[in-house]
């Protein structure tokens, strides 16, 4: 399982960060293999931590 911080979902997001090519490389990658948690502090506090998977 992997935890996502705030600036790899930035770097995902934003098409203008220079490590976005990197982190799209590493985000597929790590679907094909690993389940993904982004907790809810991450996101702004809002909501309960969710995973994702392939």
């Amino acid at each position: 399982m992997i935890l996502l911080d705030t600036s790899a979902i930035y770097a995902l997001a934003d098409r203008g960060d220079p490590n976005h090519a990197r982190a799209m490389a590493l985000f597929q990658s790590a679907l094909a293999d690993e389940d993904l948690l982004v907790h809810s502090y991450v996101r702004g506090g809002r909501a309960a931590p969710t995973a994702t998977g392939p």
